[in-house]
């Protein structure tokens, strides 16, 4: 079953622990600055991407986000 947001680790192991792909999309912007000033669902995704059976580099246009997730789609 598919599941769009995994940002607590208790979720992220859920997915991992039932045998699902964890995708994360990484993008420089998104990340937040100041870790103290970030909401709590913001504090672990530098911890957790690394994790992610998959990473999208989103740095580029929305166009290029939606090929990459097509391309992702039709290798699975």
């Amino acid at each position: 079953f598919p599941s769009h947001d995994s940002r607590f680790m208790n979720e992220f192991e859920a997915v991992s622990n039932r045998g699902g792909v964890l995708i994360g999309i990484d993008r420089v912007s998104a990340t937040p600055k100041d870790l103290k000033k970030a909401h709590i669902s913001e504090k672990n995704i530098a911890k957790m991407l690394p994790m992610c059976d998959i990473v999208i580099d989103n740095n580029g246009s929305l166009e290029f986000l939606r090929k990459e997730i097509e391309s992702l789609l039709e290798d699975n």
